[in-house]
């Protein structure tokens, strides 16, 4: 809150009956910066490789892509 993040939630952002690929380009694309936490979990999804994917190709050239690895999580 100190920092005025906001957090994405699928379950409570995406729009339902929207493709879920067309709702994970759209928040990229309107989001300032991007934070992904990557765990074991997180690497086993085929949505969030997906948008992880997205994310770099978005953002390459800007650089507001920050990923976090968390070891045993």
């Amino acid at each position: 809150e100190q920092y005025k993040f906001n957090v994405l939630y699928h379950s409570r952002d995406f729009p339902p009956g929207y493709p879920i690929i067309e709702s994970i380009v759209q928040a990229i694309k309107n989001s300032k910066r991007i934070i992904f936490v990557v765990t074991k979990k997180f690497c086993e999804s085929f949505w969030c490789r997906e948008e992880i994917n997205i994310a770099f190709n978005h953002v390459k050239k800007r650089r507001r892509l920050l990923v976090t690895f968390l070891n045993g999580v």
